[in-house]
């Protein structure tokens, strides 16, 4: 019975970090989602339900985690000086593939008011510096995005 109970607090105590990991990792990207939408001066309330949407999605959240990640990523880019420390998360804890994820949500943002900016293109193309891809990583993710923007 003591081993039992043991386990679950375990069990309980490695859920913990893991959960605030990933809702910390939430914040980062959708911090960069927030100023890539808003680097064309016209924040949309398409734009936010689409960022809402991805990270839901991309992160497993709750609309009540979603809301909480909101609101620490706007508080996060109120005091940031730079994107590096948002970025340098993203570098650190994700693979190239998932890296390459999210940069196929940055472009989604992107292209969801129907024009690229070119004030979000610059963005975009810094973001992919920061996060550690390649042009090749860039590309494919652009295509990505704007294919499945096509789609729906």
């Amino acid at each position: 019975m003591i081993n039992f109970i043991k386990s679950l607090l375990d069990a309980s105590l490695t859920q913990e970090p893991n959960q605030d990991k990933k809702l910390s990792l939430a914040t980062s990207v959708y911090a960069l989602l927030i100023e890539v939408a808003k680097s064309d001066q016209d924040f949309s309330d398409s734009e936010k339900e689409h960022i809402d949407t991805m990270c839901a999605r991309y992160f497993g959240l709750s609309e009540e985690e979603v809301l909480e990640v909101e609101t620490a990523a706007k508080r996060e880019l109120e005091q940031a000086i730079d994107l590096y420390h948002l970025t340098k998360d993203i570098r650190q804890n994700f693979t190239v593939e998932e890296r390459t994820e999210i940069l196929e949500m940055i472009w989604a943002i992107v292209y969801t008011d129907g024009k690229i900016d070119p004030y979000e293109e610059q963005l975009t193309r810094r973001l992919c510096d920061l996060i550690g891809l390649q042009h090749q990583h860039y590309m494919q993710a652009k295509k990505s995005a704007s294919q499945k923007g096509k789609n729906e």
